[in-house]
């Protein structure tokens, strides 16, 4: 059951299992409503739907046109259903105007309060937020009050998203801190404990908030320990109840302040990318070489979020996190990517790119980053184009002349998958030492000096005595993450000496 989840959850991307499972999610909300299991009337539902999706779909293509960007369709279509699902549906004419205003608040706060091309908040609860001080309508959050049936849709969806995007700890530091102030606040007005369980799992939105709304990645930190603070403070302000004037406390008001934090301690651009150069470095792999519209700084071994508009994208979408190949200390920006002769309609686009074309790289992140003690010893294994993020550490170590005892055990099917063979070999004075690995024996050429078949424990111990006082760096395909992470625990390697590659939208 765990592998087929797995498998699911590699084969489609963040935004899609977030459409779709909201979309599902609304369908069964309707469904109950019609069979009486809900106190709101199925056909306001569907109106109420009917209106949002059209208003955001809508105004987000007429503030893309007035801005001169590329319309988010996906984008504006989770926006329309999570405000479907937090709002009293229209049961009126007002009611109507009421959700048309709304939509039309979430899709202009992405244009209009955005700096440097980068929203701030999270569209929905801007705009639920932006109502309730006008005192216009007020969130009723009803896909998480009561109904055991949507209560559990949600609860499965959420941990699929989170799991998906593997924010386990921003998500239970939330729920942790939210928790905790919530039972001290209910302790000290000696309100029952078992009472305030049921009502933190059925009567409050808990569950969809941590899971769908608090989660989205454009709005969160980027990196781990900076998630985590990020996850305790808005669980504090969603806990905690006060006024202050006109603010009083509200899910929707501690995500857009827990969004201002995350914009503070984020990188706050939106690069704009020019064509430079197409290469075929190996079977299959492509190495794109971009021009820059501004200059950027990272660290070698983050990623970016991709957006290449094209027509008729598939169920994956136009967007793609790559991580950044090239070096800070290059003015260029590259990627590798591996596109088969059957690829998604996404590769198939980015192949087709010629010099001159453009597209949109956004969210840098990424805790896949060397330490910054040189004398820390480093094992890299690396899957096929998973090698992109250590020719990135690579030539930044040639470019500042730094030098690290770092072993890369480089693993493909075919010796023609291997690229940026000169980089590694060039940074052998460095302490650069790379290990090929094909793993299909039936591909091996007649002089190979290189490792055979799965590479096992056997020989990472043999060619790296001193592994137990390394620290491991593993980047490929999910399974082979996961694959080597359970082999290195096996060998008596600590889950924290081990730093694996993942891309939130993969």
């Amino acid at each position: 059951m765990t592998k087929k989840i797995n498998d699911f959850l590699n084969s489609t991307t963040m935004y899609r299992l977030v459409l779709y499972g909201l979309a599902l999610l609304s369908t069964l909300a309707i469904v109950l409503s019609f069979a009486g299991d809900l106190y709101q009337s199925g056909l306001s539902l569907i109106f109420s739907a009917l209106i949002l999706l059209v208003t955001c779909q809508t105004s987000n293509k007429l503030l893309a046109w007035l801005f001169k960007t590329a319309a988010n369709t996906e984008s504006s279509l989770i926006t329309a259903l999570i405000l479907f699902l937090i709002l009293p549906p229209a049961q009126t004419t007002s009611g109507s105007w009421i959700l048309i205003l709304a939509a039309a608040l979430a899709m202009s706060s992405k244009y209009l309060l955005a700096i440097l091309e980068k929203h701030l908040f999270n569209p929905a609860a801007v705009s639920v937020l932006i109502l309730s001080l006008l005192g216009i309508s007020r969130a009723s959050w009803w896909i998480g009050i009561g109904n055991w049936i949507l209560i559990g849709a949600t609860l499965f969806l959420g941990l699929l998203i989170v799991k998906k995007i593997r924010r386990f700890s921003m998500f239970f530091a939330f729920l942790a801190s939210a928790s905790a102030v919530i039972f001290f606040v209910a302790h000290s007005g000696d309100y029952p404990i078992t009472k305030l369980l049921w009502e933190l799992s059925f009567l409050w939105p808990t569950i969809f908030f941590a899971s769908i709304m608090f989660t989205e990645p454009f709005t969160t930190p980027p990196s781990g320990r900076l998630q985590v603070a990020y996850g305790v403070m808005v669980g504090l302000l969603f806990g905690w109840p006060f006024k202050i004037g006109f603010l009083y406390s509200s899910p929707e008001l501690a995500l857009v302040a827990g969004n201002l934090f995350s914009y503070i301690v984020s990188p706050k651009y939106k690069l704009r990318l020019k064509l430079k150069e197409r290469l075929e470095v190996g079977r299959n792999i492509f190495e794109f070489i971009f021009l820059p519209n501004k200059a950027f700084s990272f660290v070698p071994g983050q990623y970016l979020e991709w957006t290449l508009p094209h027509p008729r994208p598939d169920s994956r979408g136009n967007r793609r996190y790559f991580t950044v190949a090239s070096s800070p200390t290059e003015q260029d920006v590259r990627i590798g990517v591996k596109i088969p002769m059957k690829a998604s309609s996404f590769k198939t686009a980015l192949r087709a790119m010629r010099p001159g074309a453009n597209l949109v790289a956004t969210q840098l992140a990424g805790d896949f980053i060397l330490p910054k003690n040189l004398d820390k010893k480093i094992i890299g294994i690396a899957g096929g184009i998973g090698i992109t993020p250590f020719r990135s550490m690579v030539k930044a170590m040639l470019d500042r002349e730094e030098k690290r005892d770092f072993v890369i055990f480089y693993t493909c099917a075919h010796p023609s998958e291997f690229v940026f063979g000169k980089i590694f070999k060039k940074a052998k004075p460095l302490g650069v030492r790379l290990k090929y690995v094909i793993t299909d024996p039936e591909n091996t050429p007649q002089k190979w000096d290189g490792h055979t078949g799965f590479l096992n424990s056997e020989i990472i111990s043999t060619d790296c005595p001193d592994f137990l006082d390394r620290k491991f760096f593993l980047s490929g395909p999910n399974t082979m993450v996961d694959t080597y992470r359970r082999v290195l625990k096996k060998m008596g390697v600590s889950g924290w000496n081990i730093i694996t590659d993942y891309f939130p939208g993969y």
